[in-house]
């Protein structure tokens, strides 16, 4: 045998083992830092988790989901991942879980419930709600759970995948950044490969919460694909209006004496900056074009159905915004749809309303922005949706404690107001809540 073709097959076997190597070291990287914890459990600072949390919100929640563990489940966009699981933790909920994700969407909302509702553990079922999430052209019907889920059930996918692995330089740079700051930032710029139609993007763009975060996925996890079947209301007759998301005739539900129940009279005076820009240009994006979709409305049924049937607690709450937001939705038309979604809300489970004209709203030293109230709102959200879900004495001795700028009980039932034959309102202190006859 020639000499080179001896050399040659010696340096076979080292090469190939080199390129294997090669090949595998992003996946053992992604293995070794592990950003989602899909391996074991890591106390890493906050600082670091919500690298790996806002890459991907629903891939770092699902990954948490353990089946037969939960008795508490909150889903919605980030205003409901604002009510942390540690809030509910506090008052003596420690099986509580928060499945919502910032820039939550419907879709995701309900594929979420898809997954989890067989589950014979849980017991309550909270979800955040409101009337903008009800456009199917709100964040392009957006879903990134079917992702998660195939990350989560096949580990492998997970080691395997690039996005994935961008998020773990960040996390593996950020937990070594002075070890590493003398050889310079490990994470550089790229573009991904070929991405369903959206061809190649950019990874900045891909690790945006409000986009895909990769979609090439099995078909049967693919997101779900809503029909646009969708039907403006149209006002007809004695103040009454067609609702194709509703599926029949809706009656006012006395709108005429509601009306003054939702109208701003004052707006909030030397509003700050970031709040009044948001007030200015989101909420015409918001309500330009509005349309109310049957398949949303029909996920939602869903839930009420399924809340009856299996005997579970379903909870509906509306965060507040600052009155100046809330002031939009009325001169865009739809204050009477507005005050009609949380009749029909209550018809399926309770609802706790946030979302209306108070000291509270009024108040935009308690928001972070237009949409977001501070932490402390947010506990005392939590503190006011357990007495809903739990006779715990414990519990219910630590919410009175909670207790300052929101109280949404009432013992005195003469404050209870007849929305329609069926739902009664109940107001209580920068809150109100409505419910089915017979649930108070």
């Amino acid at each position: 045998m020639p000499k080179t073709h001896k050399t040659n097959k010696r340096l076979y076997l080292p090469m190939m083992s080199a390129a294997f190597a090669l090949g595998a070291a992003p996946a053992l990287l992604t293995f070794s830092v592990d950003p989602y914890q899909m391996f074991s459990s890591k106390d890493r600072p906050t600082a670091i988790n919500d690298i790996a949390e806002k890459a991907h919100y629903p891939l770092w929640k699902l990954a948490k989901f353990v089946r037969g563990s939960h008795d508490t489940i909150i889903l919605g966009d980030s205003r409901a991942r604002a009510l942390r699981d540690k809030y509910w933790h506090e008052l003596n909920m420690p099986t509580a879980l928060n499945l919502a994700y910032g820039g939550g969407t419907i879709p995701e909302i309900y594929s979420t419930f898809s997954l989890i509702k067989s589950d014979p553990a849980i017991k309550n079922l909270v979800v955040g709600v409101q009337l903008r999430s009800f456009d199917e052209d709100h964040k392009g019907g957006m879903n990134r759970v079917p992702e998660a889920v195939e990350l989560v059930r096949h580990k492998l996918e997970y080691l395997k995948n690039w996005n994935v692995f961008q998020t773990t330089l960040k996390v593996f740079e950020k937990e070594n950044e002075e070890a590493i700051s003398q050889y310079g930032s490990l994470v550089s710029k790229a573009n991904a490969g070929s991405l369903g139609r959206e061809g190649k993007t950019s990874l900045s763009k891909l690790l945006e919460p409000d986009v895909c975060f990769g979609c090439d996925m099995p078909s049967d996890l693919k997101p779900l694909a809503y029909q646009k079947t969708r039907t403006k209301f149209s006002y007809s007759g004695h103040h009454r209006y067609n609702s194709a998301g509703w599926g029949y005739t809706i009656p006012d539900y006395n709108w005429d004496d509601f009306r003054r129940a939702y109208q701003i009279d004052t707006l909030i005076p030397n509003l700050p900056k970031k709040h009044a820009t948001q007030v200015r240009k989101n909420a015409k994006s918001d309500w330009r074009g509005f349309e109310f979709s049957q398949n949303y409305w029909k996920h939602f049924e869903e839930m009420g159905e399924w809340a009856k049937s299996e005997n579970r607690n379903l909870i509906f709450v509306i965060p507040p915004t600052i009155t100046d937001l809330q002031n939009t939705i009325q001169e865009n038309g739809l204050g009477k749809i507005n005050h009609q979604l949380r009749v029909k809300l209550a018809e399926l489970g309770t609802v706790v309303d946030l979302d209306y004209p108070t000291g509270l709203t009024q108040d935009a030293s308690r928001f972070n922005d237009a949409y977001h109230f501070d932490s402390k709102v947010a506990r005392q959200i939590v503190g006011q949706v357990v007495p809903l879900i739990t006779k715990n004495k414990d519990a219910l001795k630590m919410v009175i404690k909670r207790e300052k700028d929101v109280k949404c009980h009432v013992s005195d039932q003469a404050q209870r107001i007849q929305v329609s034959q069926a739902i009664g309102l109940s107001e209580g202190q920068n809150c109100r809540v409505w419910s089915m006859q017979n649930d108070r």
